[in-house]
């Protein structure tokens, strides 16, 4: 039988992780601007926090555990976000930028 809090960490945050990287990914499809990914993120990290409490017993609203659950969800949706973003640069505007690793895009040299 596994660990309770293997099968808590795997199941319960990796879905709060993606749940955050495709929000994300859906403020940047939108053409959202990058400011708007706090506000959502709020929202979901004071959501987690509910779950933690109807679940697994635990605060509902406490300082510390709700910021790192917020910036956490913060971190995934923004690089969810820059993701689809540069994705989106290199592909609708394929005759001006291409893409720069994983996460980024540069002008084309007018000489290339």
């Amino acid at each position: 039988m596994p660990d309770a809090g293997a099968v808590h960490a795997i199941l319960y945050e990796g879905h709060r992780g993606g749940a955050a990287w495709l929000a994300g990914g859906a403020i940047a499809q939108t053409w959202r601007p990058r400011w708007q990914i706090a506000g959502y993120m709020i929202v979901l990290g004071v959501a987690v926090r509910f779950m933690h409490f109807a679940l697994f017993s635990g605060t509902l609203l406490a300082p510390w555990y709700l910021a790192v659950d917020t910036s956490l969800a913060i971190a995934a949706a923004f690089f969810g976000y820059r993701l689809t973003r540069a994705r989106q640069m290199a592909v609708q505007y394929g005759f001006l930028f291409r893409r720069r690793g994983l996460f980024g895009w540069v002008r084309h040299n007018a000489g290339s």
